[in-house]
């Protein structure tokens, strides 16, 4: 391994294998680690030796958010032709904070491959007290055909004098109705 210079972070990983007469190693396939200002690895890239030389093949690239879940996963091949890393598949979080900074909205959108752009998929939103805690979450998916976010599920708490949650309804949307059904 080759170590980012004063931290215990490695930069490089290289595997080498023996070769068939057992005569020596030969180099295999290297990955490189990018880490943010946590140490927390943010892209990983894999290399494979190939004619004398390392070739870019894949990489990954992740990224948390401050609570720990995983907002951004993005899989990349290495476009030889265009000399290029190119999205294969990917998931992320669009986040919308309120004056609190607190999360607002968050809107998940996955990577179409077919039209190489970002597509939108749920929403989940957060609705907060006087007091900042949190008393509602609201779900729901977006209709490409109609173009429009459609209702799906519903969180809601009662919170006691110290604003923690006592208790907590969900809810499904009935289509068929038209109104939110308590499911639990």
């Amino acid at each position: 391994p080759v170590y980012y210079d004063d931290t215990y972070n490695i930069k490089e990983l290289e595997r080498w294998y023996i070769d068939e007469m057992g005569r020596g190693y030969l180099p295999g396939e290297k990955q490189v680690a990018f880490y943010d200002d946590q140490d927390n690895i943010v892209r990983m890239e894999n290399f494979f030796w190939e004619t004398e030389q390392w070739m870019p093949y894949f990489a990954i690239e992740v990224e948390m958010d401050k609570m720990g879940e995983e907002v951004l996963y993005v899989e990349y091949y290495y476009n030889d032709d265009a000399s290029d890393w190119e999205i294969d598949y990917g998931f992320r979080a669009e986040d919308t904070m309120n004056e609190y900074d607190q999360l607002s909205v968050r809107i998940w959108e996955y990577y179409d491959s077919w039209t190489r752009a970002w597509v939108q998929e749920e929403k989940e939103e957060y609705f907060y007290n006087e007091d900042h805690a949190l008393v509602e979450m609201l779900f729901s998916w977006y209709d490409e055909w109609e173009d429009l976010w459609e209702p799906e599920t519903r969180l809601a708490f009662e919170l006691d004098d110290n604003n923690t949650w006592e208790h907590g309804y969900a809810y499904e949307w009935d289509w068929f109705e038209e109104e939110w059904l308590k499911v639990f």
